[in-house]
């Protein structure tokens, strides 16, 4: 809040303006600013068709009738879904922050929400000088 000071001139009106948050760095270090590469596209996870596919042969059409792929040649069939499964992880280990651990997120996650509540407190205290300096205003009219 602001306070009125006493200033020898009377017809001066000061004020004395609330201190200023520190803006020196907080204990725990922000996290580096990363550029994490771009999201690999959605056909890099796309393995549910070739694996109902491959499903689909295994089974008959109808319950009487052979089936359509060979048991014995399943592991062929199957290559091309292990590609896939393989480059979706070389994609997901491409990906920023894969290494660090659940706690290192949280303390990262607390970390910024502790950053964000001094934000909104330097917010409110910039809104409270604005609504005494409008206050002011208005009194010398």
């Amino acid at each position: 809040m602001l306070a009125p000071s006493l200033s020898p001139n009377p017809s001066v009106n000061t004020t004395t303006l609330p201190a200023r948050p520190s803006l020196r760095p907080s204990a725990t270090p922000a996290p580096p600013d990363t550029q994490s590469p771009p999201l690999p596209p959605p056909q890099t996870f796309d393995i549910l068709a070739p694996l109902h596919t491959l499903l689909s042969k295994l089974l008959p059409a109808t319950p009487d009738a052979p089936p359509g792929l060979d048991p014995q040649h399943l592991a062929t069939e199957a290559g091309a879904i292990k590609l896939r499964l393989r480059a979706a992880r070389v994609a997901v280990e491409a990906l920023g922050d894969m290494n660090r651990g659940i706690e290192e997120q949280e303390e990262e996650i607390r970390a910024l929400e502790e950053k964000c509540e001094k934000q909104r407190d330097i917010l409110r205290g910039l809104a409270d000088v604005i609504k005494a300096g409008q206050a002011t205003a208005m009194e010398l009219d």
